[in-house]
């Protein structure tokens, strides 16, 4: 302590521009807390000697202290001039231009650590985490593999790996990845939130469930625990249970995930309108919340209640005038009501997306019913082709291909589809054209 300041002071005396003298006394400074004084020395010092990097990093590790994000990146891009080798500096620019979404100044510096570093863990992470940003998710297959391969025991390389492997599609084997990471790192909140999450994509809601009591050990005032534990035990229909652990999270955090997952809780345990309540009273507060205000509309139509979605259909077109739900679902309610508006909104939804097979159903029923049975038949063709299982969808179909002379064909699916479906919109109508036969 004392002693060691007075040596270092006394060396200073004797050659002012002793650099290792003023960086130790500096480092004391930050020791007994003076981040004051010890700023003023390391500044003394890059004032002198530009290029000295420790200085250089240990200002900026000030500055990050301090909240001054502008300085800290000043300081960092000052010692990554100064030393085309200095890796750390880089690998903390590249978080921060890769947080702000800055792509080309990430890729540059990565072009910097590559060329000195090319098998160092940070920079072949960064540069698997570039290409998924990127949407190129094959190419960064063979960068996490050799993450894993030259660090087996770096939990990084598996959780990249398995963020990878969920975005291609590949659940059970990123749930395997993500398993490696958690046992790499077990006490890692944010490999267990998502192994916990991909547990939920394949099923796997007995090990979401023991995960999400981890979360809540290690983040007791988090939500996430909390909610996984509701989403595991919705999968497990055990809605009860489900709607008390979503209270419990949004008890933690009142935010529009967990009062959409609590409001389809509810729809599973309660009777009566006042499970709408909730999304009602959020829509006060924020209404233009239109992801809400779509769960409350469908949430309506779904319990045949059309009447009290379509102001709410009809302000989520004011806000999102090519909202594709609003467009859709309005046509379909306009169309039973007989509004000739339906055939318009039906024709804008086409328009915006002509793949969807919930779209191509309700243009091509409502073209049919406005007496256009060859172009309907085309759009039924391919909406049935989409959702197979459905059988209204198959009942617009069937009736398409009997509108236009396809009798024997109609016949045969509408038996079908009366054989093997229980109740369905449509159904006697279905019941008559064969009768009619």
């Amino acid at each position: 302590g004392e002693e060691a300041r007075r040596l270092f002071e006394k060396a200073l005396e004797i050659k002012p521009d002793y650099i290792n003298a003023a960086m130790n006394l500096a480092r004391l400074d930050e020791l007994e807390e003076k981040p004051g004084a010890a700023g003023k020395r390391y500044k003394d010092i890059v004032a002198t000697f530009p290029d000295t990097v420790p200085a250089l990093m240990a200002l900026a590790r000030l500055a990050e202290d301090e909240g001054n994000q502008q300085e800290q990146i000043m300081w960092l891009e000052k010692a990554r001039s100064a030393d085309k080798t200095e890796l750390v500096a880089r690998v903390m620019l590249a978080e921060h231009y890769f947080r702000k979404g800055d792509i080309p100044k990430v890729e540059r510096l990565l072009g910097e650590m590559e060329t000195e570093h090319p098998d160092q863990p940070a920079v072949l992470a960064f540069k698997g985490r570039l290409l998924m940003a990127k949407r190129e998710y094959n190419r960064a297959v063979p960068v996490f593999k050799s993450l894993i391969d030259l660090f087996p025991e770096q939990a990084i390389g598996y959780y990249l790996n398995g963020l990878n492997q969920l975005k291609l599609g590949q659940k059970k084997d990123a749930s395997a990845s993500l398993r490696k990471a958690h046992e790499l790192m077990p006490e890692d909140l944010n490999i267990m939130v998502i192994l916990a999450r991909a547990e939920l994509e394949t099923g796997g809601y007995e090990q979401a469930m023991k995960l999400s009591e981890v979360i809540k050990d290690v983040a007791p005032k988090s939500h996430q625990g909390y909610e996984i534990e509701g989403d595991a035990l919705m999968g497990l229909q055990r809605y009860q249970q489900a709607l008390g652990a979503y209270d419990a999270a949004w008890d933690q955090a009142k935010v529009r995930t967990l009062l959409i997952k609590r409001f389809r809780a509810n729809l599973r345990v309660s009777k009566g309108d006042s499970f709408y309540s909730p999304l009602l009273d959020w829509l006060v507060k924020y209404p233009d919340d239109v992801q809400v205000r779509v769960v409350l509309a469908t949430a309506y139509e779904a319990n045949d209640q059309a009447e009290k979605a379509v102001p709410h259909y009809e302000k989520i077109r004011e806000l999102q005038p090519d909202n594709l739900v609003a467009l859709n679902d309005l046509a379909w309610i306009y169309h039973t009501k007989g509004d000739p508006r339906a055939l318009g909104l039906a024709e804008r939804a086409y328009t915006n997306d002509n793949t969807l097979p919930a779209v191509l159903d309700t243009y091509g029923w409502i073209l049919l019913n406005n007496g256009q049975p060859d172009k309907a038949l085309r759009l039924l063709t391919e909406a049935v082709k989409g959702l197979p299982d459905v059988p209204e969808v198959n009942y617009h179909y069937a009736a398409a291909l009997h509108k236009v002379g396809k009798h024997e064909q109609a016949y045969e699916r509408l038996s079908e589809l009366l054989s093997t479906s229980g109740d369905f919109e449509g159904r006697a109508e279905a019941q008559l054209l064969i009768d009619q036969r």
